[in-house]
């Protein structure tokens, strides 16, 4: 027999004739509605309509007409406004069925956002650990009801936070598909707290020095256990980059992994860098211990390369070992002990690189921050090699930084690097060397109207050296320059849309020289920019597409 009540009244009548069991294991949770709450004890059933709501601990769902069935813990709901929501994960549908004590179920033409990507679909199954499953899903960054570029995959499986697996997708571009790819990974930044790109091409363009250039990055999942990446870069100049990396989960704590690396291009130094090298190995994993072992070809150098390395990380205390072994033996090696305390320390022995520690211990101070002013230092004595020359060093490292306004429009800050260096070297010959760098950083920011922003930026830098480095790579660059920055933003009437207009210079006091004076336009959308770069001072040119 059904009977109806008003919604504090409902909740009175259950609490007096429920069983005690049943009432743990059906509540506590809150139901509402503008229309209707019927209850019906016989059958184990709530029906809320117009407006309906059913809160549980951070779970929301509103729809037109729920149907609760208390003691399999099973909703029904269905409406045109239909909302659940979990927490800030807010998803819309048409009808729902789900089981909020196992967390799983299912929405039907799902529509929502997963942090700054858009989705709509067919079908999301609700998985147990607070997986998402979509069934012929389309999925993009763009907020527009038509985005500019988007997936649609016949399946996706999301684990929030982490990353977001689409199998058997087409790439759309304006509408139109583009390629087809088997699987496709999204991973999840924690610094940006978003996913990366859905479209593997990251940047495409055009700009004096190299001619065209596009760079690309695709992560994939096939299967359960099987993992990869392929990383890639190429310029009309001829640089080129190829990296692929594949991993295969033999067991939750072994692994099987090999990578290929083609490189050929220059540094950023402008120095050539060529290398060809397949690798493979095991990687075991398990209770802190982290222990890989593999062999490697080195094309370029043609040679055998072996290596074994271990991480050890217990409470607060880490430890490194690495050997790596070529024809001629022991090439490489590592061993280290670091903690991260309130004063952290590393002691490390290394060999077989640019710089050698033979061995060197650097300890971290105290952060000391007094009157708006932050101090962070750190030393380190040892033995360092470099270039065939080797010596005692003592080396002292302080940082000093402190705001001197800070308004809502106009920041005014001082930084400051000090660094010591003390040599002893094997023939006991005693050199110093110091740096001392201060820097002076300004920034304005103005709304001149609604769509109209200003920002503008004046930075002086002025650093200087004494003493000789015995030890080469200790070197630093000196100089006195100063660096404007002038930015005007236009807001277009889209959300995330604007051209943007910024010129950025540097001049060097000492030599009287200008050194950079570039020009860039860019316009923004909401899930992509194109842009154009003029040197101002090499008279070169750039053009490109961010995604």
């Amino acid at each position: 027999m059904y009977r109806r009540y008003s919604f504090i009244f409902l909740l009175i009548l259950i609490s007096f004739n429920l069983g005690a069991a049943e009432i743990e294991k059906a509540y506590p949770y809150i139901i509402s509605a503008d229309g209707e709450i019927i209850y019906d004890h016989q059958e184990g059933i709530l029906t809320a309509t117009e407006n309906a709501r059913f809160i549980i601990d951070d779970l929301e769902i509103f729809a037109d007409r729920l149907i609760i069935f208390y003691r399999q813990e099973l909703i029904l709901a269905e409406g045109d406004e239909l909302v659940f929501q979990v927490g800030e994960q807010i998803i819309r549908g048409v009808e729902l069925e789900y089981n909020y004590g196992k967390g799983t179920g299912v929405i039907k033409k799902p529509a929502g956002k997963l942090n700054d990507l858009s989705i709509k679909g067919a079908e999301i199954r609700l998985l147990e650990m607070e997986n998402y499953q979509l069934e012929e899903v389309e999925l993009s960054p763009c907020i527009l009801p038509e985005p500019h570029y988007s997936i649609k995959a016949r399946e996706i499986i999301v684990y929030p936070e982490e990353r977001i697996v689409a199998r058997n997708l087409w790439l759309y571009f304006d509408g139109r598909k583009v390629f087809y790819l088997p699987a496709y990974t999204m991973k999840y930044d924690e610094g940006k707290g978003k996913y990366d790109s859905i479209f593997p091409i990251s940047d495409i363009g055009y700009n004096s020095k190299t001619g065209f250039f596009i760079q690309a990055s695709y992560p994939y999942e096939i299967g359960e256990n099987f993992r990869g990446e392929i990383l890639g870069e190429l310029n009309q100049q001829g640089g080129t980059y190829l990296q692929m990396d594949n991993i295969y989960n033999i067991n939750p704590v072994l692994d099987l992994y090999n990578q290929y690396l083609y490189e050929d291009r220059l540094n950023s130094e402008g120095e050539p860098v060529e290398k060809n090298i397949l690798s493979a190995g095991f990687l075991y994993k398990n209770h802190g211990l982290r222990l890989s072992t593999g062999i490697k070809k080195d094309y370029i150098g043609d040679e055998i390369i072996l290596d074994l390395d271990g991480h050890y990380t217990r409470g607060k205390f880490s430890y490194r070992y690495f050997n790596e072994f070529n024809g001629e033996g022991l090439a490489r090696e590592t061993y280290s002990i670091d903690y991260r305390g309130r004063y952290p320390l590393q002691l490390m022995y290394r060999t077989g690189y640019s710089v050698d520690y033979l061995p060197y211990l650097k300890i971290d101070g105290l952060n000391y921050r007094a009157a708006g002013i932050n101090i962070k230092s750190s030393f380190g004595i040892g033995k360092i090699a470099n270039k065939e020359v080797s010596s005692e060093c003592l080396r002292l490292d302080m940082n000093l930084s402190k705001s001197l306004i800070s308004r809502d429009n106009f920041n005014l800050r001082l930084n400051s690097v000090l660094q010591g260096n003390y040599y002893r070297a094997d023939n006991n010959d005693i050199t110093r060397y110091n740096y001392y760098q201060i820097a002076i950083n300004s920034s304005y920011q103005e709304n001149i109207s609604q769509k109209l922003r200003l920002r503008a930026e004046l930075n002086y830098d002025y650093s200087l050296d004494e003493g000789k480095p015995y030890i080469i790579e200790d070197k630093r660059n000196t100089g006195e320059k100063i660096q404007p920055a002038l930015g005007i933003t236009y807001l277009q009437p889209e959300k995330h849309s604007a051209w943007h207009l910024d010129l950025n210079g540097s001049y060097e006091l000492r030599n009287k020289e200008l050194e950079k004076m570039e020009l860039k336009i860019t316009r923004e959308h909401d899930c992509y920019d194109y842009f154009l770069t003029i040197d101002l001072i090499e008279k070169g040119i750039g053009i490109g597409i961010n995604f």
